[in-house]
């Protein structure tokens, strides 16, 4: 939606500042970025003295193989390439991808765990309606927690968009999936 849209935007220019503000060093900026990283792991293998190497990357570290690649191929005996970027694309049309493709996968793993019976008993009911009621509630009302620091305790909120990045990232591998399931059925235990 619009509102929708406005907030994503909202809440990413505030992270932006933050993070450069965090770090004290717009200077750095520069050299910050996937191009600055092929040179480093360029002059990385010229130390190193090897003239080909295999180079592996994963999610955005496809992106990064695929540039060095591009950069230098005469110094690669292999690439592997596990869920690749598509280079091609404009960044809207990316990210656009990348949440259909999360949300295949967060479906996939909620009717796994619908179709076996000792998940779903845990779940206490259907595993995507679980999921919605805890995002309807984060969406109605954060959910408030103390969080371990190194200094004790800190107040913190776990909102619905906590919940959605949450998702993305344990959804990436079988053992995270399974431990975002565990999640799951322990919030709608609560309930």
């Amino acid at each position: 939606t619009p509102e929708g849209e406005a907030s994503l935007i909202a809440a990413a220019q505030t992270f932006a500042a933050a993070c450069t503000a965090e770090m004290g060093r717009l200077d750095w900026l520069p050299y910050l970025g996937t191009d600055q990283a092929i040179e480093d792991l360029e002059r990385f293998r010229q130390a190193m003295g090897d003239e080909q190497f295999w180079l592996y990357g994963e999610s955005y570290g496809t992106q990064f193989a695929q540039t060095y690649a591009a950069a230098y191929p005469q110094h690669l005996a292999g690439l592997i390439l596990d869920g690749p970027v598509d280079l091609t694309l404009s960044g809207i049309d990316y990210l656009a991808e990348q949440a259909a493709a999360f949300d295949t996968v967060l479906q996939m793993t909620l009717a796994a765990c619908n179709a076996d019976p000792a998940c779903a008993a845990d779940m206490g009911g259907e595993a995507i309606a679980a999921y919605d009621a805890l995002a309807a509630r984060l969406k109605q009302n954060p959910a408030d927690f103390e969080f371990p620091t190194g200094n004790g305790w800190a107040a913190r909120r776990f909102t619905f968009g906590d919940l959605e990045t949450a998702a993305a990232g344990y959804l990436y591998a079988e053992s995270s999936r399974m431990i975002l399931l565990r999640a799951l059925a322990a919030a709608s235990s609560r309930n």
